[in-house]
């Protein structure tokens, strides 16, 4: 992302860390850090307004205006877990981790933030190995709440070893690794990791990025997400809370390569053959950015639409039935001589796949509850070995009464 600038500010317990960076055509560069001191015995809420007063001093002393902000909270606000799932789920995969949150962690649903990163996808055995990113609610609403009033707004909030991991990827100029030993889950259990690498690669860290010490790090790494494809993309800011991305990267990019071609067409000479040549190069850049910049127009206008769908979503979300609500009445109907080999979901329905002892019943087991309707067999039932039954049935979800 070329003509960009991020601003990473890392929040610990007595610091605040505040790194600016630019992109340009020579790549990402560092313009200014600071370092401010926090009263580690301060109440939370307090600090945090003292961290809001902090940016928006650096802020006016750098003149930054309108800017991605990326927030970096304590690391012993975060839990990390590791999970295998079936690699059938990869579609629907954050709504199957909701359902199975609480398999894995002994906190409800509801009381958590999380996020997740695909680690390992084994076709060979169909399996996906996922890391799971978990905080408590009521240890991070005070740093969203933070981010919901901070001028300008905030774009993300991730923890600092999650920071630290893609630190040492950009430095290495590895965005693919995903070796254990390079997961957040690592620098988070393992604080002597950081300075061993640190130490080990200063030399390349000062020339790649002009740091000269360890305390900017996870600062100069969370303001990398709004200039670098990271290869650890966490953020555990609720989606309707995040600053929304803006444009002007695309339009100093157009105007630049305008000012380009203008350039060269001044430079063309004299020469009518010349001179018409450019008049065409010209027109069809002209052309091909207008196109682009109509496209651009079109995936905002998609953006506000899938938005106002969002919103619209939410308002009515009280009426449908959850998946949580769909596996568990399946669960509950199903006679124990039946199993579910697949289960999808779509917006045209719900189809299941399986075996049972009398697969014929089960329309009108499905039918019968109240959640369901037009229950109706996809394919013949098919004979099976010890007198089982494969069967494939599609239907419907009814709407929940207010």
């Amino acid at each position: 992302m070329i003509f960009q600038d991020s601003l990473g500010a890392e929040i610990s317990n007595h610091r605040l860390v505040i790194v600016y960076l630019q992109s340009s055509f020579k790549g990402i560069r560092l313009v200014n850090h600071s370092i401010y001191s926090l009263d580690k015995d301060q109440e939370i809420n307090n600090k945090l307004q003292s961290v809001s007063r902090f940016i928006e001093d650096f802020k006016k002393e750098n003149r930054i205006g309108n800017i991605n902000i990326f927030t970096g909270i304590p690391d012993d606000l975060v839990i990390y877990k590791e999970i295998i799932f079936p690699i059938a789920v990869k579609e629907n995969l954050r709504s199957a981790i909701g359902y199975e949150m609480e398999k894995h962690i002994p906190l409800k649903h509801d009381d958590i933030y999380y996020d997740f990163q695909i680690l390992e996808e084994d076709k060979e055995n169909n399996q996906l190995k996922i890391l799971l990113i978990i905080a408590k609610k009521e240890a991070v609403d005070p740093y969203v709440n933070f981010a919901r009033s901070l001028p300008g707004g905030v774009s993300g909030i991730e923890a600092s070893s999650v920071s630290l991991s893609n630190f040492f990827s950009f430095v290495k100029q590895d965005g693919s690794s995903r070796s254990l030993e390079n997961t957040p889950r690592f620098f988070h259990s393992n604080k002597q990791a950081f300075l061993s690498l640190f130490s080990q690669m200063e030399k390349n860290i000062i020339s790649k990025t002009g740091i000269l010490s360890q305390e900017p790090v996870p600062a100069f790494a969370l303001a990398l997400k709004g200039l670098w494809n990271v290869p650890f993309n966490i953020n555990l800011l609720p989606p309707e809370y995040r600053k929304k991305p803006g444009r002007a990267g695309y339009y100093v990019m157009t105007a630049l390569a305008v000012i380009i071609i203008l350039s060269a067409l001044a430079w063309g000479g004299s020469s009518v053959i010349r001179r018409q040549m450019a008049v065409n190069e010209i027109n069809t850049e002209i052309n091909r950015l207008g196109a682009e910049i109509i496209e651009i127009d079109k995936m905002q206008d998609q953006i506000n639409n899938i938005e106002n769908r969002i919103n619209n979503l939410k308002s009515l979300s009280r009426g449908y039935v959850s998946l949580s609500d769909i596996m568990r009445e399946l669960a509950q109907i199903l006679p124990e001589t039946a199993w579910i080999r697949d289960f999808n979901l779509t917006e045209q329905g719900i189809q299941i796949t399986g075996n049972a002892e009398s697969a014929s019943e089960l329309i009108g087991i499905i039918e019968a509850s109240p959640l369901f309707k037009d229950a109706a067999f996809l394919s013949t039932i098919v004979k099976e070995k010890e007198n089982k039954e494969r069967f494939s049935i599609g239907f419907k979800a009814e709407l929940v009464s207010e």
